[in-house]
């Protein structure tokens, strides 16, 4: 059994950007029920080959419930959830069921471009529920603490199963299927407002976040 400890530095970010992200210091009902986003990113760096991989954003908001009930399904490329619960100025607590999809790889030489080494590219999985309770002290000060239960499995690539590219079999041995429980605590102080007429935000972003994972297995 292993214990794997991840502490975030704070970290201060000053946004001027429109903001796609849901938990602010305060709830805030979007201005959308859908919302698609579609793209590719590029690498540029020196290595032997750069591979175009696609960026798919969509959520669906479901906020128009009695009694601060909240609702919302997503897919973030490799990533699929659902997050049922409550949410009101205070409080936003729930469970978000989720599926996780990787791609891990190595290189077998490493030079100043390096060279892919194609049979040690396998894929990896994990799926649980995630449970969430976060309360807002004050419009810009609030804390949230969760918990994951995650399954983790592995899965050999063959020849003629490569999309979205081009892959050789996978030939090393996978790591065991295992259990992850992650516990997490974040602190977020947070005055970001809206200015030039509502369409960008401003301001200051202070994050602290504390991240705990428990594996068990081999």
């Amino acid at each position: 059994m292993k214990n794997v400890y991840r502490i975030a530095i704070p970290l201060v970010v000053f946004m001027a950007s429109v903001s796609l992200w849901v938990g602010s210091a305060h709830a805030e009902k979007q201005p959308y029920r859908h919302m698609l986003v579609l793209g590719a990113s590029q690498p540029v760096s020196n290595a032997d080959e750069n591979r175009m991989s696609p960026i798919i954003l969509y959520n669906w908001f479901m906020e128009d419930f009695p009694h601060d009930i909240y609702g919302q399904i997503g897919i973030v490329t490799t990533r699929v959830f659902g997050i049922f619960g409550m949410k009101n100025d205070t409080i936003f607590a729930g469970i978000q069921p989720q599926l996780n999809h990787n791609i891990y790889g190595a290189n077998h030489a490493y030079q100043n471009n390096g060279t892919l080494d194609e049979t040690r590219i396998f894929k990896g999985h994990n799926a649980g529920a995630e449970f969430f309770f976060k309360y807002n002290f004050i419009k810009e000060f609030s804390a949230m603490v969760s918990y994951y239960p995650g399954y983790y499995f592995y899965q050999k690539y063959k020849e003629e199963q490569g999309f979205p590219f081009d892959t050789e079999e996978t030939l090393i041995d996978l790591p065991e299927n295992h259990w992850e429980h992650t516990g997490l605590l974040e602190l977020v102080v947070d005055n970001v407002s809206q200015k030039d007429l509502n369409r960008i935000k401003h301001g200051v972003l202070l994050k602290a976040k504390y991240m705990f994972t428990h594996r068990l297995g081999v």
